[in-house]
């Protein structure tokens, strides 16, 4: 059996921007090319078990030519040498699957030896099933990444930033957040002069995606309390804070005053160069509500879309679970919904909009330091 050089795994990159598509060419023989096709976010992953794949094909084909030269017992021996490894690595990852399914179901919070649920735990102690000490915290950070923890279902549309602030400031943020009757809180920084501590982490984050100093334009503390919560359909956030009503500024409205505070439509070209800073006091999953994000970055950081499109994005949503602490990056424009609370936990949420440019128009935005120290706390 006579055997020729197999080109193996090529990637042919092609640039283009619309599809953001690269392609790999795996080819056994010159005539039977095959071509595999993703986005170019996975396209490293990809490679790899396409070389994986190719290798697989190689030792498949090394083994049938050593059956017809040296007969059929190395075949079979090979084969199940092949087999077991096989296997082997199969078994591994059905274990692996498992407990992080367990992992993710007692929210970080589950004994890294037994995987005994520590969820009631507080501070530091010993597991009940093994004994094994633990602290809280550094439980949560160490599984987190073991398991690698997911930074949003797509980077152009959301994304997360695990631990945006320190334990100690979540922990005066929590001990110290107003009761919140209703749906949400505007001004809260009036009511919660401790919130502050978390503009500027937000601030920077926001500044190194818009590549400019970012500037806060409107916060907002959301609650979706157990037994008193609300579900919301696909949206994007297309009203923004303004100082004042500008007639003039035909990119804007229609206007609306709410609170004392006026508030336009704006265009799609001002919203391109906001960031939204979503801050989790509590943890969030798909039970008490998390973020749903539409599933495929076309129509993140683009332009507004129609009752119609969004209606469609409907089934393709992917939740964005987080951990008390995390913040959610995102563009106002990036298509998103929320489900209802289900549980009896809370899920607070500091949402802050940041601007890199003037919205121009003749407008400005509010001062930061209304924003900040205002002495108006009311309810969205």
């Amino acid at each position: 059996m006579e055997h020729t050089p197999s080109e193996g795994p090529k990637p042919d990159p092609i640039d283009d921007d619309e599809e953001g598509i690269v392609r790999v060419t795996l080819s056994l023989d010159r005539e039977l090319p095959f071509v595999l096709a993703c986005e170019r976010r996975r396209y490293p992953v990809m490679l790899a078990l396409a070389t994986i794949g190719y290798l697989g094909l190689i030792w498949l084909d090394r083994q049938l030519y050593a059956a017809q030269v040296h007969g059929f017992q190395e075949f079979a021996l090979g084969l199940i040498v092949g087999s077991l490894g096989l296997l082997l690595a199969g078994g591994e990852a059905l274990r692996r699957h498992i407990r992080n399914d367990r992992v993710r179901e007692m929210q970080w919070m589950c004994c890294e030896r037994c995987l005994a649920d520590l969820r009631h735990a507080e501070g530091h102690g010993r597991c009940p099933e093994c004994d094994l000490p633990f602290e809280t915290g550094d439980l949560r950070r160490r599984w987190r990444k073991a398991l690698d923890h997911p930074r949003g279902t797509n980077e152009r549309a959301a994304r997360v930033e695990p631990e945006l602030i320190s334990r100690e400031t979540l922990k005066l943020l929590r001990d110290t957040c107003p009761e919140i009757p209703g749906a949400g809180l505007r001004e809260p920084f009036a009511e919660w002069p401790e919130g502050v501590a978390a503009v500027e982490p937000a601030r920077a984050v926001a500044t190194e995606r818009l590549r400019t100093r970012a500037r806060l334009t409107r916060a907002i503390l959301f609650d979706k309390a157990p037994g008193r919560n609300w579900s919301l359909d696909v949206h994007q956030d297309t009203t923004v804070a303004l100082a004042e009503r500008g007639e003039a500024a035909t990119r804007f409205g229609p206007w609306s005053l709410k609170h004392g505070v006026w508030h336009a439509e704006a265009s799609a070209e001002l919203l391109r160069r906001m960031v939204t800073v979503r801050l989790h006091l509590d943890d969030a999953d798909e039970e008490n509500g998390c973020l749903l994000v539409a599933s495929s970055g076309d129509h993140a950081e683009s332009s507004k879309l129609g009752p119609r499109t969004l209606e469609r994005l409907k089934d393709h949503l992917e939740p964005v679970p987080v951990l008390a602490g995390d913040a959610v990056v995102m563009s106002p424009l990036t298509p998103h919904a929320s489900g209802r609370n289900t549980t009896h936990r809370h899920r607070r949420v500091l949402h802050m909009e940041f601007a890199g440019e003037d919205p121009g128009g003749g407008l400005r935005w509010r001062d930061e330091a209304e924003i900040l120290g205002s002495d108006r706390a009311t309810r969205p």
